[in-house]
């Protein structure tokens, strides 16, 4: 786990290591970042984006170019009225730099050795010997006055950039509350299926102590054989929901450990005391802090930027140049490099518009279209979780309301069980009620129990799921206590 998220999950794991059983869900998190696949995948996808933005603004650095050639043919360059052949040896070294406004700077060095001692005899006396040495310097400046007119472009792709970054930030942010949801959930119905064993233990206990108990009086004639077998059949059901017991929590236990990428142990599970309150975030359709929200308002900016880029673009491209350079020429390399910097030489100054415009209708117009179409559909979306948001969260709450009325109930029923049946194991040993009754005692005891557990367990998730839409649940987690 790196640094970053060392210390975002600082907190959560400080107030998880107070409680003994939230200690053990802080021990699951650990390096989940690492572990997660989905949380991986968009932590890459983050630093890609980061790269990306890295990536545009250095659009703008300068840049080094280089040039080397060796060439054998005719060249009238140097004496148009003779075109002998010629052998050439050039090189060039240029510095060039693109601004934020749309121009380029370029600055280039280039020398060239011309061999012409294939040329007359009498050119070659009067310059003075078979090597022509050419040594220049040219400063250029070319501005965009088209689609890139003032750097629009360019600053536009850097907003794109910067946005893609904040969006990749902001889903991985959003990947780590719905994987840190998930796993939370997951550990809740871990710790349901344990207890749900426990509660299966202690029947199949008592079943066990029931069947010793009416075999020993079977077999003193006390108690009558429709009770034995009774007692054996209630004994091998205990048997047969103590197995389907264990394979919910290992079900349980396989899915926590594929959300985490680690082996968890039974050992790690702790089992549910009593249930206590999770406060949950008043209704007030407040959903700024909403993950998904944050991100779908991200991706409908960055959807109305690149439209923007297209909508100021024009079909044509216009660009202004400006030149001037400056050449020397003689027969030594030496001088022809002083004689590049001397007023008196070769001087050439420049000036040119480049326009291209495209006949018929250009593949911009057709790609405006479709941004323009990328931008109603990041409003849909936008709009239609908007809508879902508000549905779940009314929705998640009446049902809250219900199942904490349910666990209210079933907290009552399961203390009135509990009374009833250890007053029908009395009454069967007077003699007062069958076995029948005692076992349906039991049936209802059972029932009671899960129910209660299950109540607790679902009043849990919704309570998270609730804190999660408006963007709470790690503070919920920090709060919670059992």
């Amino acid at each position: 786990m790196n640094l970053r998220r060392i210390i975002q999950y600082l907190p959560l794991f400080c107030a998880l290591l107070s409680s003994p059983s939230q200690a053990q869900f802080a021990k699951i998190i650990q390096n989940l970042s690492e572990r997660n696949l989905s949380l991986v995948e968009a932590d890459l996808d983050k630093q890609k984006s980061a790269n990306t933005y890295e990536g545009v603004d250095s659009l703008s650095d300068f840049i080094l170019s280089s040039v080397f050639e060796y060439e054998k043919g005719r060249s009238p360059n140097l004496f148009p009225q003779f075109a002998q052949r010629s052998t050439f040896l050039r090189a060039s070294l240029g510095l060039s730099k693109e601004t934020i406004w749309g121009g380029t700077f370029s600055f280039t060095q280039s020398f060239e050795d011309q061999d012409i001692s294939e040329w007359p005899s009498s050119t070659i006396t009067s310059f003075g010997g078979t090597d022509a040495y050419f040594f220049s310097n040219s400063l250029t400046y070319s501005q965009d006055l088209g689609k890139n007119l003032f750097g629009r472009t360019f600053r536009s792709q850097l907003k794109q950039a910067e946005l893609g970054a904040q969006i990749a930030e902001t889903n991985l942010e959003y990947v780590e509350e719905s994987v840190l949801f998930q796993v939370f959930q997951a550990y809740l119905q871990a710790k349901l299926n344990k207890k749900l064993l426990e509660i299966s233990e202690e029947s199949l206990d008592r079943a066990n102590k029931r069947r010793n108990l009416i075999s020993k009086r079977f077999k003193d004639g006390v108690a009558i054989r429709a009770d034995y077998y009774r007692s054996l059949n209630a004994f091998s059901r205990a048997e047969e929901a103590l197995r389907e017991a264990q394979v919910q929590l290992e079900k349980s236990l396989q899915n926590l450990n594929e959300l985490v990428n680690q082996d968890i142990g039974l050992s790690m599970i702790m089992s549910y005391q009593t249930y206590k309150h999770l406060d949950v975030v008043a209704a007030s359709q407040n959903y700024l802090k909403n993950k998904e929200l944050e991100l779908l308002n991200q991706r409908l900016m960055l959807a109305k930027e690149v439209l923007r880029e297209y909508e100021t673009q024009d079909n044509y491209d216009v660009s202004l140049n400006l030149s001037f350079s400056r050449t020397g020429l003689r027969n030594s390399y030496d001088d022809s490099v002083s004689d590049a910097w001397d007023d008196d030489n070769f001087q050439n100054e420049s000036i040119s518009l480049n326009v291209n415009i495209p006949l018929g209708t250009s593949a911009d117009t057709y790609e405006k279209v479709n941004k323009s179409l990328d931008l109603k559909k990041s409003e849909y979306q936008r709009n239609i979780s908007l809508k879902n948001i508000k549905r779940n969260d009314s929705i998640l709450r009446a049902e809250l309301t219900k199942l904490k009325e349910n666990l209210k109930s079933a907290q009552n029923r399961l203390n009135f069980e509990r009374k009833i049946l250890k007053e029908q194991n009395k009454r069967y040993n007077r003699g007062q009620v069958d076995l029948d009754q005692v076992l349906t005692a039991e049936e209802a005891l059972l029932d009671a129990e899960r129910s209660y557990y299950q109540y607790f367990t679902r009043v849990l998730v919704l309570g998270l799921g609730i804190n999660h839409i408006y963007g709470e649940l790690k503070n919920s987690l920090v709060m919670y206590r059992e």
